[in-house]
C-alpha cells in the first residue's frame, strides 16, 4: 500500500463481512469491473470462491486486519454489506463506501451513508425473507462490470464523498465516539441492565417479519 501510494495508485478494499455469502457471479463481475482500472484492490474472500485468474493488482486473503487496511491513507473506497461493524468503521477511518447491503440493519445503513453523501449504492432495497439463505446471498446478477468499473471511478475521483464521510467521522468523535460507548454499556451493567429500556411491541413484531430482522433487533436492544 505504501508503494501504491508513492505512485498516487487508489487501492480499493473488498469484504462482504462474515454473514453475507458471496456467489461466483459476484466475484467475476467485481473482478472484471477493476481489472482494467488504475488501482490496486485488496479483497477479503475465503474458500472455495476465487478470482477468474492470476492478477498481481488484487492482493487476496480469507482474513484481513480491515481497520488497520482502512486507516491506510492509500485506501480510496470500501465495498462493504453495511453491517453496523463494517459502516462504523468506514466512518471512524474516513473511508469512502460503495455499499451493496444484504439483510437487516444493513440497508438503512446503507441509505444513511449514501444520503449523507459519502457512498454510493450497487443495490439499496429492503428484502424481508423467513430463509435466512434467500438474505444472505444473491444468486441472480444484479448488477454489471461496467457498473463496477462506473462507480469506483465516481468515487475515488470525485473529492465530495471523502469529504462527507470524513465530516461524519468528525461528527462521531464530537459526539463521544467508542469512549462513550464502552462508558455507557459499562453503566447499564452496573445499575441493572437495559429492561426498562426495551419496547417488546416492536420487537415481537419484529421478530415475526423476519428471523434475520429479529437477530438485529435482539443485537440493537443488548447494545441499549
Amino acid at each position: 500500500m505504501n508503494r501504491a501510494e508513492e505512485e498516487k495508485i487508489p487501492v480499493f478494499y473488498i469484504t462482504l463481512g462474515t454473514e453475507c455469502v458471496w456467489q461466483q457471479w459476484a466475484v467475476d463481475t467485481i473482478y472484471n469491473g477493476l481489472k482494467d482500472m488504475n488501482c490496486k484492490v485488496i479483497w477479503g474472500l475465503k474458500p472455495p470462491f476465487k478470482l477468474p485468474e492470476e492478477n498481481d493488482k488484487f492482493w487476496v486473503r480469507p482474513w484481513l486486519p480491515q481497520i488497520e487496511a482502512l486507516s491506510h491513507t492509500a485506501v480510496k473506497a470500501c465495498l462493504t454489506h453495511c453491517g453496523m461493524g463494517g459502516t462504523t468503521e468506514c466512518i471512524g477511518t474516513g473511508t469512502p463506501a460503495v455499499t451493496w447491503p444484504h439483510f437487516g440493519d444493513q440497508q438503512p445503513n446503507s441509505e444513511c451513508l449514501v444520503n449523507n453523501g459519502a457512498a454510493i449504492a450497487l443495490w439499496n432495497k429492503m428484502r424481508l425473507s423467513k430463509k435466512i439463505e434467500e438474505n444472505t446471498t444473491f444468486a441472480e446478477p444484479i448488477f454489471t462490470s461496467e457498473k463496477i468499473t462506473e462507480v469506483f471511478t465516481e468515487i475515488s475521483t470525485n473529492p465530495k464523498y471523502s469529504l462527507n464521510m470524513k465530516r461524519l467521522k468528525y461528527q462521531a468523535m464530537s459526539a463521544g465516539g467508542a469512549p462513550l460507548a464502552v462508558k455507557t454499556i459499562e453503566n447499564e451493567y452496573i445499575h441493572g441492565g437495559n429492561a426498562h429500556l426495551r419496547d417488546d411491541e416492536v420487537l415481537d413484531k419484529m421478530k415475526r417479519m423476519n428471523c434475520c430482522t429479529a437477530c438485529c433487533a435482539d443485537f440493537i436492544w443488548w447494545l441499549i
